[in-house]
């Protein structure tokens, strides 16, 4: 349970920009925020950061929106290049997707490489047999 007294606190300077009633809405969502998040999840703390900035002023769902879409469109391309670089310094697939933090298939499906898990899934169907 976040207490307002926890808020008021993670506000520091805000708090005198802020009514009471945007303090009290602010609480209760920090409280559902806590209940989404885990404690040590980075996301928690984006979360009632945004939550502030957005009683404040200084941001919209527009502009939180456009954020987002530039966060992921940068994350796409360090993927690729992680996945690029792991390739041309000779990771096995495993070794380099598990470097990476995203599935061998994932890795084949960017490296275009299917041709090995249909050949894989060929020899599988064989012993069935």
């Amino acid at each position: 349970m976040i207490t307002r007294y926890e808020v008021e606190a993670y506000l520091g300077p805000a708090l005198e920009e802020l009514t009471e009633e945007q303090i009290d809405d602010l609480i209760s969502e920090f409280q559902d925020i806590a209940h989404r998040y885990d404690e040590d999840d980075p996301s928690r703390e984006a979360a009632w950061a945004a939550a502030v900035e957005y009683m404040l002023g200084n941001t919209n769902a527009d502009q939180a929106s456009d954020d987002y879409q530039k966060a992921d469109l940068e994350r796409k391309k360090t993927l690729a290049a992680a996945i690029q670089v792991t390739h041309m310094a000779g990771m096995t697939h495993s070794a380099a997707a598990q470097r990476i933090g995203i599935s061998r298939n994932t890795l084949r499906s960017y490296l275009g490489n299917k041709k090995k898990h249909i050949a894989r899934k060929k020899r599988l169907l064989n012993v069935v047999k």
